[in-house]
């Protein structure tokens, strides 16, 4: 089964199929929302709209989806390395090739999600949620995949920075500061991101 390829959004412009850019701002300004057109050209090529996922279970459980399916790539890939193929890893290929094949045409039948294509998922609307004693309390709302990306794209320095060089190096207590300043986000507490809506494209060339 070919493979593909699932990218989140990387540029912070988008141009249309009619040539018109699109550019959020930061969370400073006040944040444009991002305009679902029908086709999108960016450097990674021209998409095709396929799905709008409203609603944060819609998100998750598309988020879940995707794991699984990769997952089973995995195994399989995995499997099919395996110098010396018994029978009972002969069944076991067969067995997740099976189940994989189940999930990729429930998601097909879902998102019009297809194996051998490329796609394009952009997180429209999303919410940084703080978790506090089991319960989840809202932060900030993130209207725009520029801010988006900005804050995960941080998220992620930090926790690079700090694993690297220490919690108390100036530049990672500089990046802590930024990230409280820019989001209420403190780094000494719990936080996950939660997608109210995301946009799937398809690549069409």
């Amino acid at each position: 089964m070919a493979s593909a390829t699932l990218l989140f959004i990387s540029s912070c412009e988008q141009k249309t199929s009619t040539g018109d850019t699109q550019s959020s701002g930061n969370p400073e300004k006040t944040e444009e929302p991002f305009v679902i057109a029908p086709r999108l050209v960016n450097n990674d090529g021209s998409f095709e709209l396929l799905a709008v996922i409203d609603g944060a279970e819609a998100n998750k459980q598309f988020v879940k989806n995707l794991d699984i399916v990769r997952a089973q790539k995995v195994i399989i890939k995995k499997l099919n390395d395996e110098t010396e193929k018994t029978d009972e890893t002969k069944q076991k290929i067969a067995d997740v090739e099976k189940k994989l094949q189940e999930n990729t045409d429930l998601m097909a039948k879902i998102y019009g999600y297809k194996a051998d294509s490329d796609y394009l998922f952009i997180p429209v609307r999303t919410a940084l949620v703080k978790l506090v004693d089991d319960k989840k309390e809202l932060v900030k709302k993130i209207e725009s995949p520029k801010t988006h990306h900005e804050l995960q794209g941080m998220r992620a320095e930090y926790a690079e920075l700090s694993k690297k060089d220490g919690e108390s190096s100036t530049e990672v207590q500089a990046l802590a500061a930024e990230l409280l300043k820019e989001f209420n986000y403190d780094v000494k507490l719990k936080y996950e991101i939660e997608i109210g809506k995301g946009v799937l494209y398809r690549k069409v060339n």
